[in-house]
């Protein structure tokens, strides 16, 4: 496993252009928060996740003309996964810290929205700043886009902010990675396209619990923790 130093010095590596290892400029990439509705876990497993580390995590496709179909993210071989849809997947093979997930997308239509809700794979989506933040999350990695085509624009919105117990959350750890894809031409990802982008995750160690709206942090203070043992208990 590596430190959260090892880390840092791999975030330094990937930004030193002379090197060749940054990023294609092909896209245009608006990263965006909603806070609105947070939600809450125990503790963090550590900052390795591997592909095969976000068994259960589902992935929405949102197709041009009101469609949609929901991948479940499975294991593919050691240290890789994948979401599998109609003509389109979604994989990971490594460590997302380090490697690239791959969107190939030959659905027919083209694509305008792609959600991945990492709360039943108790996966959540790490962000560089702030930094160290939540507790045992060491540096994390924005989403970066490496290979896309031209012309594109992605709209990132991070929700659902991770809390560990009752205390508020950092606002690094995300449980939804909600991407949207619209064309300078028109329309969203064309079908026949590839695109390849970074985005650090780590992995809760006990359920991810959405709070439903209204509920606050506040009344987490009082209950949150029975509601995770209720939620173990019916499962």
């Amino acid at each position: 496993m590596k430190s959260g130093g090892m880390r840092w010095m791999v975030v330094v590596g990937l930004c030193l252009c002379g090197l060749g290892l940054a990023p294609m400029a092909d896209a245009t990439v608006i990263i965006a928060t909603d806070p609105s509705v947070p939600a809450i876990t125990t503790a963090m497993t550590g900052f390795e996740t591997l592909g095969d580390m976000m068994v259960g995590m589902t992935v929405t496709a949102y197709f041009a003309g009101g469609g949609s179909e929901q991948a479940v993210w499975a294991a593919t071989g050691l240290g890789a996964g994948a979401a599998v849809g109609t003509g389109w997947s979604l994989s990971l093979s490594g460590d997302s810290f380090l490697t690239n997930f791959i969107l190939d997308y030959n659905a027919g239509v083209a694509l305008e929205r792609l959600v991945l809700d990492g709360a039943p794979g108790q996966t959540v989506f790490d962000r560089t700043l702030p930094d160290p933040g939540t507790l045992n999350s060491a540096a994390g990695i924005d989403f970066t886009e490496y290979v896309a085509p031209g012309g594109l624009t992605m709209t990132v919105t991070y929700r659902n902010p991770l809390a560990l117990n009752a205390d508020p959350p950092v606002l690094d750890e995300w449980v939804k990675l909600d991407i949207e894809f619209s064309m300078a031409t028109g329309g969203g990802l064309p079908s026949g396209s590839d695109v390849e982008f970074m985005q650090d995750t780590d992995n809760a160690s006990t359920a991810i619990v959405v709070i439903p709206e209204p509920m606050t942090l506040s009344l987490l203070a009082l209950g949150g923790l029975g509601l995770l043992s209720r939620r173990r208990r019916n499962r």
